[in-house]
């Protein structure tokens, strides 16, 4: 007698951006604030606001840089721990394939 197939979920569990950090920190594919993602808006792939960041700072920013795909994710506190870089509450991340990857894996949180 045949086996009964099961219907047992394909899905594979949600994969952690995080693993991607330590890439993008080596390939120096960051670029950090506001004035220097400006500067470098031809190049940026896609620009990471942070969730504490203030309504007004926000505004600015999506002002400043139309048309790059905005994401907000995370707390100062934690690019300071992935990226090293302290007080920091915009992070641009120039255009290659591993902004490309972090950024399919972070649209969830897309805002612009």
């Amino acid at each position: 007698m045949p086996e009964a197939t099961t219907s047992e979920s394909t899905d594979e569990p949600a994969k952690d951006p995080a693993r991607l950090y330590p890439f993008a920190r080596r390939a120096r594919v960051l670029v950090r604030g506001r004035h220097a993602v400006c500067n470098a808006r031809k190049r940026i792939q896609f620009v990471l606001v942070t969730t504490d960041i203030s309504a007004r700072s926000r505004r600015e920013i999506v002002g400043e840089c139309e048309g790059i795909p905005m994401i907000e994710y995370m707390l100062t506190d934690e690019v300071e721990r992935h990226f090293g870089m302290e007080n920091t509450r915009i992070v641009g991340f120039l255009k290659s394939p591993i902004a490309k990857s972090l950024m399919d894996e972070l649209s969830a949180h897309r805002f612009q």
